[in-house]
């Protein structure tokens, strides 16, 4: 039996899709799977329970438009955010120091973007992993949710996917302070603790309806 979900009522539900952490600047990067306008707020102020709404408000960066819009946000050691493109099949990318200079009044993230890979089989493409092998590259997950959406997933067809896109970066998490990732007392249950918590209250703070 397949359920059939219409996409726009998945749409109201799911609001802010794509969420990466950028250590460099201390900001975290997200966007709605329902638009293409990428968006930032300032990590500090999210690690601050005692923030206040129009505090968070106020530290929100809009960059501007996307070529599409995007299900996978992450960034690499080097400053770069990795973009999965639901309407190219693609994956791209974009320098966080650019994002941070662009004024979207004149000019929109699309002109700064670089095609990392294009497949028609990377239909979909949704979540980020970094690979931790010999091999190394950035991981993508792939799935015909669109498909699935309106009851056409057949069990003799590929419909899930895992690919791998062989570049020469790291995680984030590799731009870290020393303090966090080489502290051989460090708590990383507490370490990846903190980062659902943001990464929670990033959710929260992107559905929230206003009193």
């Amino acid at each position: 039996m397949v359920l059939v979900l219409s996409p726009l009522i998945l749409l109201s539900i799911f609001s802010s899709a794509g969420l990466a952490l950028a250590p460099s600047v201390d900001r975290i990067f997200y966007t709605p799977i329902h638009g293409k306008t990428l968006f930032s707020v300032s990590a500090k102020s999210l690690r601050d329970f005692s923030s206040s709404n129009n505090l968070i408000d106020a530290s929100v960066k809009d960059h501007g438009m996307k070529s599409s819009q995007c299900d996978g946000l992450t960034v690499s050691e080097d400053g770069i955010l990795y973009m999965t493109m639901l309407q190219s099949n693609s994956v791209h990318s974009v320098n966080i120091d650019t994002l941070l200079k662009l004024d979207h009044s004149i000019e929109e993230v699309e002109k700064h973007e670089i095609v990392i890979a294009k497949d028609e089989r990377l239909y979909w493409p949704d979540t980020f992993g970094w690979s931790s092998d010999s091999r190394g590259g950035l991981l993508v997950s792939s799935a015909r949710l669109e498909k699935l959406f309106l009851g056409d997933w057949p069990k003799d067809r590929v419909n899930t996917a895992l690919f791998r896109i062989p570049i020469n970066v790291r995680s984030y998490q590799f731009a870290l302070p020393p303090s966090v990732t080489e502290d051989k007392n460090d708590d990383s249950t507490a370490f990846v603790l903190s980062v659902l918590v943001i990464g929670f209250t990033v959710i929260w703070y992107c559905t929230r309806t206003e009193p």
